[in-house]
């Protein structure tokens, strides 16, 4: 926009104020100025002008700039468009950078061996020596089924990789979470597989029993609870 084109930016401005709501404080002029910009008809009904009045009652200077008027508000409404996609993508981006990693390196060697994956699935009771911790073994499931499954970290097998969901030792927070901590957590996962994700609640707790943190927060009449030992 030339900066010595004082009607141009008058008819610019008047527009953008018509088009936020602010048509009613304009003179009859302006209005219909807008509303021309604007490709509006219905502005030009509330100002109560017919589309040969309108263009009558314009002056020549007012009117032949109507065209450039309105491919710069368009040109603004397209710039705007466009920032409001680039933020939408760069908030994707940031939601995809906060996801937990998965698999990632083991930190540090566990205090002990994780059992193998044919004792984590196998069917049947468990005892005392069956059960792991959640910073040994990661939790894998896929929503609206029954395939949830304890599977021994690191993952060296890649077996999780056949699962939309993750948890437990892939995650930092969990090895630097005290056993309470990690008691709390199980039972939230827990309610979250079966909750949000519905997944068949007997296979849930089926594959938590043998969590040490799960185990540790059951009541003794519980289904699959490991009684006190003598």
């Amino acid at each position: 926009m030339s900066n010595t084109d004082y009607i141009l930016e008058q008819i610019v401005d008047k527009s953008r104020a018509a088009r936020d709501g602010h048509f009613g404080v304009l003179s009859t002029g302006e209005k219909l100025a807008a509303a021309f910009v604007l490709n509006r008809p219905d502005l030009l009904e509330r100002a109560d002008y017919t589309m040969a009045e309108a263009v009558y009652r314009l002056e020549g200077d007012w009117l032949k700039r109507i065209p450039e008027a309105a491919r710069i508000l368009q040109d603004e409404a397209q710039a705007a468009e466009d920032a409001r996609n680039e933020a939408r993508r760069v908030t994707f981006a940031q939601a995809q950078t906060l996801m937990p990693e998965r698999p990632r390196a083991a930190a540090e060697p566990m205090p002990r061996q994780p059992p193998s994956s044919g004792l984590l699935d196998a069917n049947g009771g468990i005892t005392r020596d069956d059960l792991v911790s959640m910073t040994d073994v990661m939790l894998c499931w896929n929503p609206n089924s029954a395939d949830v499954r304890l599977v021994p970290w690191p993952d060296t097998g890649m077996v999780s990789d056949n699962y939309l969901h993750t948890h437990f030792a892939c995650m930092d927070y969990v090895h630097e979470a005290s056993f309470e901590e990690r008691k709390l957590l199980a039972f939230i996962t827990a309610s979250q597989l079966i909750v949000r994700d519905r997944c068949d609640p007997y296979s849930v707790h089926k594959t938590m029993c043998r969590l040490e943190e799960y185990q540790a927060g059951l009541s003794l009449d519980t289904p699959g609870v490991l009684q006190p030992e003598d």
